[in-house]
């Protein structure tokens, strides 16, 4: 392994943080991206977490880096939940850090993709964490879909509601309104879900979809119209 970046002559720890950078010469390895020719980008310093010990940075995704790989490589077979594929920019190590990406950029056990879209079957992004369910499916995703939370505060791009009896869906009558402006074609738009009850308004190839789950069995509405880059009341 080099101890100095060619680029700017400093040792390699300068970029260090949760994760070591990806700087063996001959393999491309994990994250690192290149260009066709086989360059490799110039290494990045890594985000790092105000306090290490308690947690981690934010996954942050690059959509001009995102490319498929695996943290612990494409030959680690040993299905151990803290690794897996996924089709972005960067990984966070750690036990604070390893369900991060999965929440920002598509994952799963086995992935693939073509000109727009990521394929895979893996753990609902919901369960990525400290969570008893360890439920996988089949899913979807946009390319773009990839979440960016912001990086210089590492901020997160939602805002949560604790639990009440009054959300709770159970044996009522739901209505749901919001107002959105949608910049990507997917994405979520609110989610009070659990196992058995649940409903989530969202987007899906820019077309607004609701699903409402009781009993654990779901079912969907979709609309025609797509809602992109406009204010809309749905």
């Amino acid at each position: 392994m080099p101890r100095r970046l060619v680029a700017t002559g400093d040792r390699v720890y300068v970029t260090l943080a949760f994760d070591a950078p990806l700087t063996t010469w001959l393999i491309y390895m994990r994250s690192q991206p290149f260009n066709l020719d086989g360059t490799r980008l110039p290494l990045e310093k890594m985000p790092a977490g105000a306090d290490a010990d308690r947690g981690a940075p934010p996954a942050t995704q690059r959509a001009e880096h995102a490319h498929l790989f695996s943290p612990t490589g494409f030959l680690d077979d040993d299905a151990w939940h803290r690794s897996y594929w996924m089709y972005g920019s960067r990984f966070v190590s750690g036990w604070c850090g390893y369900f991060l990406a999965g929440k920002t950029a598509p994952a799963g056990k086995i992935i693939v993709f073509d000109d727009s879209k990521v394929y895979g079957y893996g753990r609902k992004p919901k369960y990525y964490r400290w969570t008893t369910p360890i439920e996988h499916q089949l899913f979807a995703a946009d390319k773009d879909s990839t979440g960016e939370a912001d990086e210089a505060t590492g901020g997160k791009s939602l805002i949560a509601v604790e639990k009440s009896k009054s959300l709770n869906p159970t044996g009522k009558a739901v209505t749901v309104q919001a107002w959105i402006k949608s910049e990507r074609p997917g994405g979520v738009v609110l989610a009070r879900d659990g196992g058995s009850q649940g409903y989530v308004p969202y987007l899906q190839n820019g077309q607004p979809r609701f699903t409402v789950r009781t009993g654990g069995e779901s079912a969907s509405v979709a609309g025609k119209t797509k809602v992109l880059g406009k204010w809309v009341h749905r």
